[in-house]
């Protein structure tokens, strides 16, 4: 994720791109073994839809 060109299509520039890669790492702790996993205890139970939820619910509290 740290190295995804794409993130760009985010828009709101550099700050926007390094606030959602520091919260990718940070606190969901998205790590790579041998492939993606959620290192966050609090987290890496959470189905795709809950996670889904998660980064909703990040969005709508970045915005205030």
């Amino acid at each position: 994720m740290k190295d995804d060109k794409n993130i760009s299509i985010l828009g709101g520039g550099k700050q926007v791109k390094q606030g959602l890669k520091d919260f990718i790492e940070n606190h969901i702790m998205v790590r790579k073994y041998s492939d993606y996993q959620i290192a966050n205890p609090r987290l890496q139970n959470l189905s795709l839809t809950e996670l889904k939820y998660v980064f909703g619910w990040a969005r709508r509290l970045a915005g205030k």
